[in-house]
């Protein structure tokens, strides 16, 4: 009886021992389970974040030895600089012997061919995979151009037609782009947009085409919170505007003021509109007050410019309507601005430049010394 009395206290410690142990064994267990899920979500962020963001520069920060990095990507970046190239002399070459059919087959075919092989090498080379894409965006892009531009006798004679396909080659470019959620493939199918505007050689479709390219812009920050690349194209949609002010010498025209501005002003006074919402659109988590802040005045002074050049070249005498046009805009604007938006800066940044407006209402009206 005594040894098993002493026995026990034994059996005792060694049954809660092993209850410990098995409690601690569940935690890690679940711990694991968690981690695995943590992976997963892990992995899926890393995908996106692959379409989203590409790499230009060589990452040499992964592992493995640089020889193998550089033969990696930098082998990858010659082939696709010397495909797109090749392509392009190849076609060349076939229309300038008269192959206009056959050239422009071969053209289209060799796309096709690269996001087959973008297509199929999405996973063991992925790298390689996006720079596939993008070329055959842009061979798609310029093939499409050749159909109708730069040529001394185009396939597509009708120049309207050929402007349509290629605006439309690009909204089915930017529809990709917007699939894979990459703002870098974005921002190059909205270049071309504005550029397929500077191909048509036209005031009121350049204009156009800005202004639409603008409210694209600005619905992809509603959207996605894209700042970065709506601030970058306040800048290039107001030199697309400077372009057709001067004529388009982008296209080989002389540089000067174009004789009238047709309704082109007009589109450029709505690019300024449409930009100014980004002063009224809920604030993204990742984006700064600073930035918003900075994208208005950056609109403004762009607004600005532009428009003293508008002014002075051919409203001298006329220029009343247009900063009255202004104001009540801007006066509006500042009181929804005051009821809704979360910067209550920019309120008083458009009632000021309302008021701004207004006094050159006011001169243009009564004159000195009146105003």
């Amino acid at each position: 009886m005594q040894k098993e009395k002493s026995d026990f206290p034994e059996l005792e410690n060694l049954r809660k021992e092993i209850y410990v142990f098995n409690q601690r064994l569940t935690r890690v267990e679940a711990s694991l389970d968690r981690m695995k899920t943590q992976d997963i979500q892990h992995d899926n962020n890393e995908i996106i974040q692959s379409e989203e963001e590409f790499e230009f520069n060589l990452p040499f920060q992964s592992e493995g030895s640089i020889e193998f990095r550089v033969g990696e990507y930098g082998m990858a970046w010659l082939g696709n600089v010397v495909l797109f190239f090749g392509i392009t002399f190849l076609v060349g070459y076939l229309r300038s012997n008269g192959n206009f059919i056959f050239s422009t087959l071969m053209g289209f075919v060799s796309v096709a061919g690269i996001y087959v092989c973008s297509h199929y090498t999405r996973n063991s080379y992925s790298y390689l995979s996006k720079l596939f894409a993008y070329n055959a965006h842009l061979l798609l892009y310029f093939f499409t151009l050749r159909l109708h531009f730069f040529q001394n006798n185009p396939l597509i004679q009708n120049e309207t037609l050929g402007l349509v396909i290629l605006i439309a080659v690009s909204i089915a470019l930017l529809y990709r782009a917007l699939r894979k959620n990459s703002q870098l493939l974005t921002g190059i199918v909205l270049l071309l947009l504005v550029a397929s505007g500077i191909f048509g050689n036209s005031t009121n479709v350049m204009a156009g085409i800005a202004a639409v390219t603008t409210l694209l812009a600005v619905i992809l920050y509603y959207r996605y919170g894209w700042l970065k690349l709506t601030f970058v194209f306040i800048f290039l949609i107001y030199l697309a505007h400077l372009n057709w002010l001067l004529n388009n010498p982008l296209m080989g025209n002389s540089l000067e003021f174009i004789k009238s501005p047709g309704a082109g002003y007009l589109f450029f006074i709505a690019t300024g509109f449409i930009f100014s919402i980004l002063a009224l659109i809920p604030k993204k988590e990742d984006i700064s007050n600073e930035f918003i802040i900075s994208s208005i005045i950056w609109n403004g002074l762009g607004f600005s410019f532009i428009l003293a050049l508008i002014i002075i070249t051919y409203f001298q005498e006329n220029y009343v309507p247009i900063f009255a046009s202004i104001t009540l805009f801007c006066l509006v604007f500042s009181i929804i601005l005051k009821l809704r938006s979360f910067l209550k800066i920019t309120a008083s940044m458009y009632v000021l430049y309302g008021f701004l407006a207004l006094s050159v209402v006011i001169f243009g009206i009564y004159g000195l010394p009146k105003s």
